[in-house]
C-alpha cells in the first residue's frame, strides 16, 4: 500500500510491540512529579476498549467542500488500509478528514499519516453533528489524542477550532522488546530509541516543530499535554488562518494599505490579498486571488460596535484586472464606514467551477484604520 513506501521498513516490525496509551477524556496533563501511581488492574490504554476506527463521508451541502470524512475510533495496524481502500474505490468525498479518536497504535497513525500527506487531504479536530435531515455540521467537542495526533499532523491543511483538543503524552511498549529480521530482540532502551527516532523523522517530514515530542514527554504515560492554541501555531500544528495585519507602501504618486494571507489558500478558499487605495478620487479595494475572476458583483459586511451593517456590491462596481483580481469601486459612505470599523468580510460571487466565491475577513486594529485612512487619502 502507498503508506508503506515511506515508512522504514523498521516501523512495520514496531505494530506487534508498540502503542500510544491514551487517558480517559477530561483527563488533563500532569508534570510527571505529581503523577499518581497506576491502580493495581487499571486499563494501560484507555482507547484499548474503543471501536475500530471507521471512516464514513458527512455533507451539509450539494457540493465536495462541505463534505468530510469523520474519523472516529481506535487506530489499529490495519486503519491506513481501510482509508486507502475507500479512496481508491471512490467513496470518499472532499478533501478534508475529521478526527475525533483517543489514540490506538503509533504505527497506524504514523502510516495513515503519510499516507493522509501524500493524497493531499486536510485535517480538522471536532466531532460532526447532524442536522435531523440528511446533512449536520461540524461542532467542537472533539478530541485527537495519542496516535490520532500524528495522524492529525500529516493533513496539507490542519485546523484545530476552538472547542477542540490535540494532546500528545509518553508511548509506552506493550512488550519487552522488538524481534528484528534477522530474529534478534531489540532490548525496551534500545526499542525505545528506534521508536524516538521515527517519531522525530515523521515530524521533520511533516514539517513540524519536532520539540512538540519533548513536550509530550512530560507527560506520563497516562497523562496528556494537550497543545495551547499559541503552542498549536508556535510548532506548526495547525495552519495559520485568516490575514496579516494591513501594511502601507508607495505606489506612483500616492501609497495603498495591503493585508496578505496568513496561510496556503484551499479548496474554494482562494483569496491572497487585499489591496486599498485612492484612485481617481474614489475609495478602491483590490482582491487578489487564485482562479479564475468573479463575473458579478457581491457584498461587503461592516462590523462596528458589535452591529453589522451588508452593503451589496453592484456588478457594474466589480472590474476585473487581469485573470486573478477584481478591483471594487467604493461609495463614499461604503469608504467612510471601513475607516472606523472593527472588521469588514467582502465577498464576490463566483461560480463553483471558477473556484467558488472570493472572500475575506478582516479584523481591523487602531493601526490597520489608521492606514486605511492614509491609503484612502493620498491617491494614487
Amino acid at each position: 500500500m502507498p503508506h508503506s513506501r515511506h515508512a522504514p521498513a523498521f516501523a512495520l516490525l514496531l505494530a506487534a510491540a508498540l502503542s500510544l496509551p491514551a487517558p480517559a477524556p477530561g483527563q488533563s496533563f500532569q508534570p510527571p512529579a505529581a503523577q499518581a501511581p497506576t491502580p493495581p488492574g487499571a486499563p494501560q490504554d484507555a482507547a484499548a476498549n474503543d471501536p475500530e476506527m471507521r471512516f464514513r463521508v458527512e455533507c451539509s451541502g450539494n457540493h465536495s467542500d462541505s463534505c468530510v470524512v469523520v474519523a472516529e475510533g481506535r487506530i489499529t495496524e490495519r486503519t491506513p488500509d481501510r482509508f486507502a481502500a475507500l479512496h481508491d474505490d471512490g467513496e470518499i468525498e472532499g478533501n478534508r478528514v475529521l478526527f475525533d479518536s483517543r489514540g490506538g497504535a503509533l504505527v497506524g497513525g504514523l502510516a495513515l499519516g503519510r499516507m493522509l500527506r501524500e493524497r493531499g487531504f486536510e485535517t480538522e479536530v471536532g466531532r460532526w453533528e447532524p442536522d435531523g435531515g440528511i446533512g449536520g455540521r461540524v461542532v467542537p467537542g472533539g478530541t485527537c489524542a495519542s496516535a490520532c495526533a500524528y495522524a492529525f499532523l500529516g493533513g496539507t491543511l490542519r485546523r484545530v477550532a476552538t472547542g477542540n483538543r490535540l494532546g500528545f503524552h509518553q508511548f509506552h511498549l506493550t512488550r519487552p522488546g522488538m524481534r528484528q529480521t534477522d530474529g534478534s530482540v531489540l532490548g525496551s532502551a534500545e526499542t525505545a530509541q528506534v521508536l524516538a527516532s521515527e517519531i522525530i523523522t515523521y515530524l521533520v517530514e511533516m514539517d513540524v516543530d519536532a520539540r512538540i515530542f519533548a513536550r509530550g514527554t512530560e507527560a506520563g504515560r497516562l497523562a496528556m499535554r494537550y497543545a495551547s492554541e499559541t503552542e498549536m501555531l508556535t510548532y506548526g500544528l495547525v495552519t495559520p488562518e485568516g490575514f496579516e495585519p494591513f501594511f502601507l507602501e508607495p505606489w506612483r504618486d500616492g501609497i495603498v494599505a495591503a493585508s496578505r494571507r496568513r496561510g496556503p489558500t484551499r479548496l474554494y478558499d482562494t483569496l491572497t490579498q487585499i489591496t486599498a487605495y485612492c484612485r481617481d478620487d474614489a475609495a478602491h479595494l483590490l482582491l487578489s486571488f487564485e482562479g479564475f475572476a468573479a463575473a458579478g458583483g457581491g457584498r461587503l459586511t461592516v462590523e462596528a460596535g458589535g452591529n453589522e451593517r451588508v452593503i451589496t456590491l453592484p456588478a457594474e462596481r466589480a472590474r476585473p484586472r487581469g485573470d486573478t483580481a477584481v478591483e471594487i469601486r467604493l461609495a463614499a459612505a461604503e469608504r467612510d464606514a471601513l475607516r472606523s470599523a472593527d472588521g469588514f468580510t467582502v465577498e464576490l460571487n463566483r461560480g463553483m467551477v471558477g473556484g467558488g466565491p472570493i472572500t475575506g475577513s478582516f479584523t481591523l486594529r487602531e493601526d490597520d484604520r489608521s492606514r486605511l485612512v492614509a491609503a484612502f487619502r493620498f491617491c494614487i
